[in-house]
């Protein structure tokens, strides 16, 4: 088919040719003169010309004809499928404009439900981080409270002077005798001591505060203080946890929002792993597929769950599923932190009455008389659902010093009877009426015995070897001395590090043997048996290294044994094992295709080394595997072995343990190798 370019060209010259016709005046003239207003100028004409140009004329008219046509039929095909190309153009463009609505109208209603649920997470969560605060509080006031009546203990008014729970004493304007230093140092043993002081002016240092009521007060107030700043510590990182899981969650609603664009509350949105079944299933709901945080719709149509690929919506659901693990794992901390702050242990009081009721492992309960004395004192020791109360005694390590002087025992004062002169210092009893001391029931000490002891015993000062007479001493150390079962004869001696065996006449010629410990170098020490001190001839029990590798944990110089019974004997010098039976054991197949139900085997039996198993090689002349020491040949060994009944190979044991399969080459299947002949453990 001609182009335009050519179809133009042809059209003009045609066009001329039409024009110089016409423009002739006769036929029979020599020349034809004419004039085109246009583009032709008068040119002579022969007539012989015209009639060729004629000629030309009528048989390029159907030519250009069929050219015309045929261009035009092209082009009319070009309009048409530009035609059906725009109308499925505008059907595309309407369809995903009608599928950008309604992926917008489920975007609005999944974001309805994210904020939803973020709202009660959240709200959630600001509860549980108030309560954990409030209960901070509660410690942080009984802290306060047990403070003040350390101060009043102390004899210190709460309003004119402050309370310092330190390790160090406090210096500056802290030291002021109005002031009261907790001292929460710790002792030996690594416990606070919890001791009150008073600073005394006239020294100037603290002084330790020896009242038993102001010492159980201060250690009530240290307690109180440590667990109320743990409570409200555990409670601030709560509280942070919770603003930073907000701070998250909002910018994942906004986020969801600027990606869809949409109102809110049409449907709501479930976060698993599976597909969301039952009412559940529903059009106007999105499902977060939490394996990889992906946005589904459902469609009724087919009726399943379909993804949403538009990536602001996917981006906006990972978000989502991340602000709600953190909010989450907020929620959680908080709880906790309000589960840590129920339980830590209470400092209770009351003045009627006994502990009741519930509280937390750990928990003091004090009853107050009514002076404020403290009369009884008692400590929870089971669970907050089941408590026991157990009462508890004020023991030495809590009272740092004591004045006997205001000790008092019914209506007489300790100080009396430090008066009567019982005195640590003197030792002596200054006047005892004997008759009321009993040794057993309804037996009194006569004075001859007390006397007796005390002058032969107590005052010498040492208990002789004839003065004990006993069947047995339980609990004690005896250090430089000699046990032995008899001072004569046969006997058996316990001393110097050995044990000796005396024969029966009761001479060292004649020792039967000793049990001795000896060192051992690097390895510690060893037990030598023998009959004689200082090593020898005997068993050892210790480490003793071998001459080829290893070590054993006993060994005898020189043995005669009449009867052995063993699983198998080694060589010292060489490990290789010289006797004993074994059981099957794998061979290491390194070539081949060693048959899984009945692999390469070897075993001793009777000192002769025995093979089994199945074994298809790959190629001529490879080695298989290797036997170990102590089941090789002392020589190289061959047999013919049957191949899957059919053709024979080849099969070596070398010197060294190697099994090679030497062929000829053919044949298929495994070759059996329990047809190898049972050889000597020479190797």
């Amino acid at each position: 088919m001609a182009n335009d370019e050519e179809l133009g060209a042809k059209v003009a010259e045609l066009e001329r040719i039409v024009r110089r016709l016409v423009s002739g005046d006769q036929l029979g003239s020599s020349t034809f003169g004419g004039t085109d207003e246009d583009d032709v100028e008068s040119v002579p004409l022969n007539v012989t010309d015209a009639l060729a140009d004629a000629n030309d004329a009528s048989t390029a008219i159907p030519l250009l004809q069929d050219d015309i046509d045929e261009h035009g039929e092209a082009v009319s095909d070009l309009a048409d499928q530009i035609d059906a190309t725009m109308d499925e153009l505008d059907a595309r463009l309407e369809l995903a404009d009608t599928n950008l609505a309604v992926a917008r109208e489920e975007i609005e209603e999944a974001q309805a439900a994210i904020n939803t649920a973020f709202g009660t997470r959240v709200d959630g969560l600001s509860d549980d981080v108030d309560t954990a605060i409030s209960a901070a509080g509660s410690a942080k006031t009984e802290a306060e409270a047990a403070t003040d009546a350390a101060q009043a203990a102390a004899g210190l008014a709460g309003s004119l002077g402050q309370t310092f729970i330190q390790v160090s004493k406090p210096t500056g304007s802290r030291a002021d005798p109005k002031n009261l230093w907790i001292n929460i140092s710790p002792d030996s043993n690594g416990v606070p001591k919890n001791q009150p002081n008073r600073y005394d002016s006239s020294i100037p240092d603290w002084v330790p505060i020896t009242d038993a009521q102001a010492v159980a007060a201060a250690q009530t107030a240290a307690t109180a203080v440590a667990a109320a700043q743990a409570a409200k510590d555990i409670a601030d990182q709560a509280n942070t946890a919770a603003g930073v899981a907000k701070t998250a969650a909002d910018n994942a609603n906004t986020a969801a929002l600027q990606a869809a664009g949409i109102a809110n509350g049409k449907g709501k949105v479930i976060s698993q792993v599976s597909k969301p079944t039952g009412a559940n299933a529903a059009a106007g709901n999105l499902w977060i597929r939490t394996t990889d945080n992906t946005p589904w719709v459902y469609d009724t149509t087919i009726p399943d769950w379909v993804q949403v690929t538009d990536q602001n919506a996917t981006n906006a659901a990972a978000a989502a599923v991340q602000a709600q693990q953190a909010a989450t794992a907020a929620a959680n901390a908080a709880s906790a932190a309000q589960a840590t702050a129920d339980s830590k242990p209470l400092i209770l009081f009351s003045s009627t009455s006994g502990p009741s009721g519930t509280a937390p492992t750990g928990s003091t309960w004090f009853l107050w008389d009514s002076a404020k004395n403290i009369a009884g004192q008692w400590l929870q020791s089971g669970t907050l659902a089941n408590p026991v109360w157990t009462p508890q005694q004020i023991t030495s390590q809590v009272i740092a010093n004591l004045d006997l002087g205001k000790l008092t025992a019914g209506s007489a004062a300790i100080a009396t009877l430090v008066a009567q002169k019982i005195a640590a210092s003197t030792a002596n009893f200054q006047t005892a009426n004997v008759s009321n001391l009993f040794v057993t029931s309804g037996a009194t000490m006569s004075q001859a015995v007390i006397d007796f002891l005390f002058a032969n015993v107590v005052q010498a000062k040492k208990i002789t070897a004839g003065m004990i007479d006993v069947d047995s001493l339980n609990g004690i150390t005896l250090t430089g001395t000699i046990v032995q079962t008899s001072a004569t004869g046969k006997r058996t001696v316990l001393g110097d590090n050995v044990i000796t065996f005396f024969g029966s006449d009761g001479t060292t010629a004649v020792k039967a043997g000793v049990i001795e410990g000896l060192p051992n170098g690097a390895s510690g020490g060893m037990v030598h048996i023998g009959p004689a001190q200082g090593g020898g001839d005997g068993i050892y029990i210790g480490t003793r290294s071998l001459p080829f590798a290893g070590s054993v944990g006993c060994y005898a110089d020189n043995a005669w044994i009449p009867a052995l019974y063993v699983s198998s004997v080694y060589s010292a010098g060489t490990g290789k094992e010289l006797v004993g039976d074994t059981q099957w054991q794998n061979l290491n197949v390194t070539a081949g295709n060693n048959d899984t139900t009945n692999p390469v085997q070897y075993r001793r039996l009777n000192g002769q080394v025995v093979l089994q198993g199945l074994i298809t090689p790959t190629v001529v002349g490879q080695t298989i595997g290797q036997l170990p020491a102590g089941f090789r040949p002392g020589v190289a060994r061959q047999m013919w072995l049957d191949r899957n009944g059919a053709t024979q190979w080849v099969v070596r044991v070398q010197a060294g343990g190697n099994i090679a399969l030497l062929g000829p080459s053919g044949g298929s299947g495994a070759i059996n190798m329990g047809g190898f002949t049972p050889f000597p453990a020479d190797n």
